[in-house]
């Protein structure tokens, strides 16, 4: 019997499908993602969003994750037993984040899925 993963912030796309990409109109602009490449970038429902950024290595993502910690998010939850595959939720007071640090292909990925928090 195969156990259940946690993909639900990320895709198993091949590096030729991995092209930079815009961000949508409308994005938060005091969202700050990783230095990198944007791959993936789109709105869900009204007010939330996911953006994933292809970054040069694991010191790269890793500073993603500072760098949100940094800003004045709190860290509420980790799963970290695959190296290759690292996830983070976060927030902020106002905004929750869930941050997927993967590698997948050779690629090292970012991926953010972010909303405000219910009121």
């Amino acid at each position: 019997m195969l156990a259940p993963t946690l993909s639900a912030c990320t895709s198993d796309t091949t590096t030729e499908q991995r092209k930079e990409v815009s961000l949508p109109e409308g994005f938060p602009k005091d969202f700050k993602l990783a230095e990198g490449s944007v791959v993936r970038a789109e709105q869900m429902g009204d007010e939330g969003w996911s953006a994933t950024v292809k970054v040069a290595d694991k010191d790269a993502q890793d500073a993603a994750r500072e760098a949100l910690l940094d800003s004045g998010y709190t860290l509420n939850g980790s799963l970290e037993d695959n190296p290759d595959e690292r996830t983070y939720t976060m927030d902020n007071g106002k905004r929750s984040v869930t941050l997927v640090l993967q590698k997948a292909n050779g690629d090292y990925l970012v991926a953010y899925s972010f909303a405000p928090l219910a009121r």
